[in-house]
């Protein structure tokens, strides 16, 4: 496999670092977290009508962690009753434009847990746990958790 297509969905970087707006795209896209082997047509689209028409790129690019959260199909983890908690799974399709975009949003709410988070343990082991409205999450790749702050149990928790 070519590093082009390894990269995904056609955006070569080349081409954008060759033009003062690719230079401008691609400095901006990073500040906001992105990076170009995570791109599809449709974020980058959303960037160059951005830059062009002087709205702010964060509005533009805008990722709501709630909005993420109430998106996803939380599975119970059966297979732990002594920690109960669900999970959601990182999409594994790298061709399917969805699921890029699904990958993407995961990588950033993954994101915001480790920048976010404080660490924690639970059964001597160490976690980033985030506390998000009235839930804690933590990620172990490529696995995003989540339970009731309630039922939290953190064994750090006094």
């Amino acid at each position: 496999m070519t590093d082009e297509k390894r990269r995904g969905p056609g955006i070569a970087p080349r081409a954008l670092n060759s033009s003062p707006l690719g230079k401008q795209l691609w400095i901006a896209l990073e500040s906001c977290g992105y990076e170009l082997e995570t791109m599809d047509d449709r974020l980058l689209g959303a960037a160059v009508r951005a830059i062009i028409s002087g709205q702010p790129l964060a509005e533009a690019l805008h990722f709501d962690p709630r909005e993420w959260v109430a998106r996803q199909q939380w599975v119970y983890a059966k297979t732990m009753p002594e920690n109960p908690h669900h999970y959601v799974v990182r999409p594994r399709s790298p061709n399917d434009p969805e699921s890029r975009l699904a990958r993407r949003e995961w990588d950033r709410f993954q994101g915001l847990i480790l920048q976010h988070g404080r660490p924690r343990r639970y059964k001597g082991a160490r976690y980033i746990a985030w506390t998000l409205d009235d839930h804690d999450y933590w990620a172990m790749y490529p696995v995003i958790n989540r339970k009731p702050i309630d039922n939290a149990s953190w064994d750090d928790d006094t």
